[in-house]
This record gives C-alpha cells, structure tokens and sequence, in this order.
C-alpha cells in the first residue's frame, strides 16, 4: 500500500535539512527555461546558504532577487521482517524563495564554519560567493510504500 502525507512538523523538516548533503537548486534563466544544479548546502536559520568558488560558471547564469526553488530528497529501504516485502519511505522537501548574494562578513564567516564541519572541506578560503535562498516557504512530505 502506497501513502503521501505531508510534514507538517519543522523540527522533522529542519532535522532532515541539516542532514542531508545534496540539494537541487531551480532557478529561470530566461523566459520558459529552467535550470536545475546539484549544489551541497548549510541550513542555517530557516535559510539556505550555497557556496560557490569565484570560478564557478554557474553563478553567471543564477538572477539575484529572483524566485528560486530548492529540493532535498532522503530516500530509505527496508526488508520487513516477516515479509519479504521491499518498504521505501522517502522525504521530499521543497523550499521557496528568493536567492540573494550574502554580503555581511559576520554570517559568512560563520558559514564557512559550518561548512567546513559539515563537508571537512579544507580548502574555505576557495568558496568565495556565497548565497542565501530567502525561504518564503516550505513544503515537505512523506512517500511510503511496498
């Protein structure tokens, strides 16, 4: 049996957020034509912040103060026990908002922080732009099923 139930709880959303590693990041890039990336990311106070090295091509493309969309998937299987059913649960978030240039020293000192923890990335000094999607919304929910 197959079930969608949406999350409503945001401790669950955030706790999901915080541990995943990969994201999709949406964004127009011009009228009818869409651009979706795989970019690894921090969540920090209900926001998103992506880091990019000064080289990245893809930062030429991304609008500033544009509408964005951000996706985290967690998928998980499972053999029940007296069964041998495969059960997959997976969690779908979807973040709205806009992405903005992060520019105050403070909070990207304290990203880069959080990212080198997170990723044991070595090389901070390398992630040079640094943006912050402006979360207007979030969406998630649950898909379970055998």
């Amino acid at each position: 049996m197959n079930s969608v139930v949406q999350i409503r709880d945001i401790g669950i959303i955030e706790k999901e957020l915080k541990n995943n590693y990969l994201g999709i990041l949406s964004y127009s890039i011009e009228e009818d034509k869409i651009n979706q990336i795989p970019v690894t990311y921090i969540y920090l106070d209900k926001n998103i912040y992506i880091l990019f090295k000064e080289e990245d091509e893809r930062i030429g493309i991304i609008k500033y103060g544009a509408p964005v969309f951000f996706t985290v998937i967690k998928n998980e299987t499972s053999k029940e026990a007296n069964k041998l059913l495969l059960i997959y649960k997976s969690a779908v978030i979807t973040i709205s908002g806009c992405i903005k240039i992060v520019d105050e020293q403070k909070t990207i000192e304290e990203i880069r922080i959080e990212y080198k923890k997170k990723y044991k990335y070595e090389n901070i000094s390398e992630l040079t732009k640094i943006s912050m999607i402006d979360t207007k919304e979030f969406k998630a929910f649950q898909y379970s099923g055998e």
